[in-house]
């Protein structure tokens, strides 16, 4: 999520002029983001379906009883924190290559995320699948063919991508080019150093909308954001049923031992992300709104931090 929000922050700024090479990064970054995330879920899935636990320091010397849940497992991680080779890497570059030339040390800030990422994900899969072996583990057996067939599926997406990017990059660059465009034709070829920048004037635009009642229109954020009656009839509605569920959540945050006051931050949060779709009018907006309503949801879900809410977290 944070590569993509960067790739579209970006919008290439190279020589003043508005290239594609940051958002088709987010674009790639999409795809690789659910191949990835997918083929940990499937092999997670099996882990614990055969070992009965996702405790790690429960498990250990798998990949000698699952080496091929083991050997996904360790291709959707090394994908992850952007192995050559592997479609990770395409999306990350594409991203990287993008922001830097709007961004420089927000985006050295983020390359150095990789590290912090190959730093938890070997050591999971050292503590996971290798080392000295668990008796208790002793009749583990492998991904059936059933099982291993999705699982070899995601693992050739993943290769095949990192191996061969065109497979994509060429059908998003075709797809994006109208959109960097237009952009280009609103903006003179010239591109800003922030070229999403929220001014007052847009927020005025928008808060005048409101008073006169006059059934207008106000874009903001390059036309990416529209503020008219249909938005401003559901956020009111969102923002009421909002209210409602803070008001319903007492009796709720009192079973909460600990962290009851950061209940309401992903409520809010969750809350603001479905104001946001209904103003949204293009697709990368939509999908921004869209992770900003969800992912906040997920969390709440988990939050009593039970072996039940955990699980629905999840």
């Amino acid at each position: 999520m944070g590569l993509v929000l960067l790739g579209i922050g970006s919008v290439g700024v190279a020589g003043g002029t508005l290239t594609a090479t940051g958002l088709s990064g987010a674009a790639m970054q999409l795809f690789t983001h659910g191949t990835i995330t997918g083929l940990l879920f499937l092999a997670v899935g099996l882990v614990y379906e055969k070992a009965h636990t996702r405790y790690i320091p429960d498990l250990g010397g798998l990949a000698g009883r699952m080496p091929f849940v083991a050997a996904a497992m360790l291709i959707a991680g090394l994908a992850s924190l952007g192995l050559p080779g592997l479609s990770g890497f395409v999306s990350e570059l594409l991203v990287f290559l993008g922001a830097y030339r709007a961004y420089d040390w927000p985006t050295v800030l983020a390359v150095l995320g990789i590290v912090l990422a190959a730093g938890y994900i070997l050591w999971m899969m050292e503590r996971t699948f290798f080392g000295p072996p668990r008796e208790r583990f002793a009749d583990l057996t492998d991904a059936s063919l059933v099982e291993a067939a999705p699982l070899a599926l995601m693992v050739v997406c993943i290769i095949g991508v990192g191996i061969y990017p065109s497979l994509l990059t060429d059908m998003f660059d075709t797809a994006l080019e109208p959109m960097v465009g237009h952009q280009r034709r609103l903006t003179g070829n010239e591109c800003p150093r922030r070229i999403c920048n929220l001014t007052f004037y847009d927020l005025g635009q928008a808060f005048n909308l409101v008073q006169d009642g006059s059934g207008g229109e106000a874009s903001i954020l390059i036309g990416s954001i529209s503020v008219d009656r249909f938005a401003l009839f559901f956020n009111f509605l969102v923002t009421g049923a909002a209210a409602l569920v803070v008001l319903a959540s007492t009796e709720y945050v009192k079973l909460m031992p600990r962290f009851r006051g950061e209940y309401f931050g992903p409520l809010l949060f969750s809350a603001t992300g479905m104001m946001l779709l209904a103003a949204a009018t293009e697709l990368i907006t939509i999908y921004v709104a869209l992770e900003l309503t969800s992912l906040p949801i997920a969390a709440l879900a988990a939050f009593l931090m039970s072996g039940r809410s955990s699980e629905a977290g999840m």
